[in-house]
């Protein structure tokens, strides 16, 4: 387990996050100068149905290895071999879902040899998925951030050679995250067998509580990934395939300047390994106050600096995406915290406790995109993420104010230690090992709260 706090643990996977986004802008503007904006949202919209079955497919894996693993029910050599048998699972449901969703839709700019390489990736990309759960369920962030600026600067190398030296196209482009997901499966398999002893014996009562606890994850996971890619699927069937360009492009530059979403995958294990982080809650609700500052601030600057930045790094033809982005920006700046707020929840053993605001903020998204595309095209479609974003959000907030037993005004109450980021930073970690100096009554003290549906 990690020996730092939670400040220091956020401050290492936000650096590399970072690092991650400034290696990633040039592979995106390679990326987008090569297949332009017919080719940006022909790739958009062939990603987006893998993305959205893979949301049931991965069967919530992640987030209940991560419980299970901080949780210390099991060996776990037991659980890491035990997901062997859920990753052949997850993505035999993601290749065949896909192959039926692909066959029905039938769009006849999904040549074969482009869907070929979209699912060569799946298994590979899975792998790479799985071994990352582990690496962060043990809280060992230098393994875990490896594994995010790596495969962004091997896909730069690849997309130089491919793209810029053979001059390929959407082909080149497919074949670029297929050898960066094969490369970085290959590394992961090394390290993660040699740290551990594995076997390939099924454990079934493992099996089970993974895929149970799993399960319950993959509900308010599917829906929320809906949440996020919905927009995507209607601007396909309402719209051009340009517009899905100029939107696909917006949306990714506006979500690179969330660096407070970094410490989502901190908060769902330090809440996982609650016991060994004393003061959680404490420390929650600093980092959401902390993240309003640092989200107006990079936003401010987003809003000034994307007029300058698109057509600089991206061409003229993508001067569209500018308006977008300055009217997606409320909704991605909500997002940070709805990330917060599930992070919680999900480590907590509690995912569905999400459905509450999802539900409802999914149902206006969808309502919203429908009434709004026809007429104002992705402009329209960056406003039903503003309002369906912002509502999900604040249904979060009370869940969250509910479960912690802190009233909402109290949560953003300002403090004079919020800024004494030495003392954070340099702050020992405390454990929490006497489960019975809380309440029996918290919502926090057990994985059954009132809220659970």
């Amino acid at each position: 387990m990690s020996t730092r706090n939670i400040y220091r643990n956020i401050v290492g996977v936000s650096f590399n996050y970072v690092l991650a986004i400034a290696i990633n802008l040039p592979f995106g503007i390679i990326l987008t100068r090569a297949i332009g904006p017919r080719g940006n949202g022909l790739l958009a919209s062939m990603l987006v149905i893998p993305s959205l079955i893979s949301a049931f497919a991965m069967l919530g894996i992640r987030k209940s290895t991560i419980f299970h693993i901080g949780k210390d029910q099991f060996k776990i050599e037991d659980i890491i071999s035990s997901l062997f048998y859920l990753l052949l699972l997850s993505c035999t449901l993601i290749i065949v879902g896909s192959g039926i969703a692909f066959y029905y839709i039938d769009n006849p700019n999904y040549k074969p040899i482009y869907l070929l390489l979209v699912f060569a990736s799946i298994p590979f990309e899975a792998i790479t998925r799985y071994s990352m759960n582990v690496f962060v369920s043990k809280e060992q962030y230098k393994k875990f951030n490896f594994f995010q600026w790596i495969p962004s600067l091997l896909k730069l190398i690849l997309a130089v050679i491919l793209l810029v030296i053979f001059k390929m196209n959407l082909t080149g482009a497919l074949i670029v995250m297929l050898a960066k997901d094969v490369l970085m499966a290959i590394v992961s398999l090394k390290i993660i067998s040699g740290s551990y002893k594995l076997h390939f014996k099924p454990m079934m009562p493992i099996i089970k509580s993974l895929l149970t606890l799993g399960i319950l994850n993959t509900i308010p996971q599917l829906l929320i990934r809906l949440h996020y890619r919905v927009d995507i699927f209607l601007l396909e069937r309402l719209s051009s395939l340009e517009n899905i360009g100029y939107y696909s492009l917006a949306s990714r530059f506006a979500e690179k300047w969330q660096i407070p979403f970094a410490m989502g995958v901190v908060i769902t294990t330090s809440v996982a390994n609650r016991r060994l982080h004393k003061n959680l809650p404490q420390d929650v609700n600093r980092l959401i106050r902390l993240s309003v500052i640092a989200g107006i601030i990079g936003f401010v600057i987003l809003y000034f600096a994307a007029p300058i930045l698109i057509p600089l790094l991206y061409g003229k033809k993508f001067i569209p995406s500018i308006h977008i982005i300055e009217n997606i920006i409320p909704g991605v700046f909500t997002l940070i915290f709805a990330n917060i707020f599930i992070s919680w929840f999900s480590g907590s053993g509690r995912p569905l406790t999400i459905l509450w605001a999802v539900i409802p903020s999914l149902a206006l998204n969808i309502f919203l995109n429908l009434l709004l595309i026809p007429r104002f095209h992705a402009i329209g479609s960056a406003w039903a993420t503003d309002v369906s974003y912002s509502v999900a959000t604040i249904l979060l907030l009370i869940l969250y104010s509910y479960d912690i037993k802190t009233p909402i005004r109290k949560i953003f109450k300002y403090n004079k230690s919020d800024f004494e980021f030495r003392k954070m930073l340099s702050r020992k970690p405390q454990k929490d090992a006497d489960a019975s100096k809380i309440p029996s009554d918290s919502p926090w003290a057990n994985n059954n709260g009132f809220l659970e549906i």
